[in-house]
């Protein structure tokens, strides 16, 4: 009896209902407290800086514990909340985000045929904590988001090619971006690459105007290392961030880092050159960039929507369902850890910062479970790949004795 009232799947639909109510509880205070904080307003004052001409400190600058990291071009959006009043420049941006997610998903349906129960899908991307920060903060994981399933379902539905092109535009955030070149350089189609290089070139021949910023960026892209130990290791979702949460050394968790990361490229490259579906491929493209990333957000986890999605889609094109479970395991780890950092961070510590003597959320499981994630999906490829091959020898054999 007890098993059939509890199962998995009702644990997480009833904490993603939870947290939905929680993310409307969040947005309530905006109105009655006033959209005066978070994320967006320090995008909105960096667009307001670079409409006023005040350049100068854009890059490099401590902005109250906010650092400018896009390349310049992407002051351009930033200029638009500028344009607007400031509460409504808020719910603009909260409205966007929401939209873009919710396309997203549409986009990642409409290609994965195979996805059943999808209602309580997207109630689980909707109801993560990944969601809920990025619209409270008024974030760009979103919008990422949307980009990034726009370039699978181009590749799907129309050509490999066009759904480059669309990749391209993920230059907007360059260490989201890079996945998906290395996927095209791996692939060795020489229209692919054009694809996605020439698309990327053109967001950045967009900023030609804005010229003397770029010695800015570069300077701060030097200067990473050091912004970075800025942020809190619990509000990163890299392997990079799981090690500064431990009590691995600074100078050794970079080391270690940097040896995980290049395995993990030659892990996902494994991967792209297997007979897998290409969703699959794709999918292990944003595996590898958030997990061997050196800095990417908490909210920067709502791109694990586009490999979830597709692991719950294609479940028929995995060769071990065992594996398939495991990768489930992870993703559940990824979904709940989330969870249980946004209470604490988000509402324990903020509410009540003394109330533990020790911080209860030192660093995120996201890093090193997607990480294993896309190791699994590695040893499932190998294992396709062996049965083809197993097949054809098989096949071949049949043929021979034929003649």
């Amino acid at each position: 009896m007890v098993r059939r009232w509890f199962t998995w799947e009702r644990l997480i639909l009833w904490v993603a209902g939870l947290h939905l109510v929680f993310l409307g509880l969040w947005l309530v205070s905006r109105v009655a407290l006033g959209a005066g904080e978070g994320d967006w307003v320090f995008l909105r004052d960096m667009g307001r800086r670079f409409l006023d001409g005040d350049w100068d400190g854009i890059y490099l600058t401590d902005h109250d514990g906010y650092y400018w990291r896009f390349p310049p071009y992407g002051l351009y959006p930033a200029a638009v909340l500028a344009l607007l009043p400031q509460t409504a420049a808020y719910w603009v941006k909260a409205a966007v985000e929401a939209a873009a997610t919710v396309i997203g998903f549409l986009l990642l349906k409409a290609v994965l045929p195979g996805m059943r129960n999808v209602g309580a899908a997207l109630f689980v991307v909707i109801g993560s904590a990944a969601f809920a920060t990025n619209v409270y903060a008024g974030q760009n994981a979103g919008t990422l988001l949307v980009l990034t399933a726009l370039g699978l379902w181009a590749a799907e539905r129309h050509s490999r090619t066009a759904g480059f092109a669309a990749w391209g535009l993920l230059a907007l955030k360059p260490n989201i971006g890079i996945g998906f070149g290395l996927l095209a350089l791996v692939r060795r189609r020489s229209r692919e690459i054009g694809a996605i290089a020439g698309v990327a070139l053109l967001v950045v021949a967009t900023s030609l105007p804005l010229w003397r910023l770029w010695d800015d960026f570069v300077r701060s892209v030097f200067r990473a290392e050091e912004i970075r130990e800025g942020y809190a290791a619990a509000k990163q979702v890299t392997l990079l961030g799981f090690l500064d949460g431990t009590v691995v050394p600074t100078d050794w968790a970079i080391a270690v880092w940097a040896v995980l990361a290049l395995g993990l490229t030659a892990v996902a490259v494994r991967v792209w050159v297997s007979g897998v579906p290409f969703v699959r491929k794709a999918g292990s493209a944003v595996l590898l960039v958030i997990a061997a990333n050196p800095y990417l957000s908490f909210y920067d986890a709502l791109l694990l929507a586009v490999p979830g999605l597709v692991w719950w889609g294609t479940s028929g094109s995995y060769r071990s369902r065992r594996v398939w479970g495991v990768i489930g395991g992870c993703l559940a780890v990824v979904w709940f850890d989330q969870h249980v950092s946004l209470s604490y961070l988000q509402v324990v510590d903020v509410a009540e910062p003394h109330l533990f003597a020790t911080d209860l959320a030192p660093f995120s499981l996201v890093g090193p479970a997607v990480a294993v994630w896309l190791v699994l999906e590695m040893i499932d490829a190998r294992s396709t790949a062996a049965r083809s091959n197993a097949a054809a020898v098989s096949a071949g054999r049949s043929a021979r004795r034929a003649g």
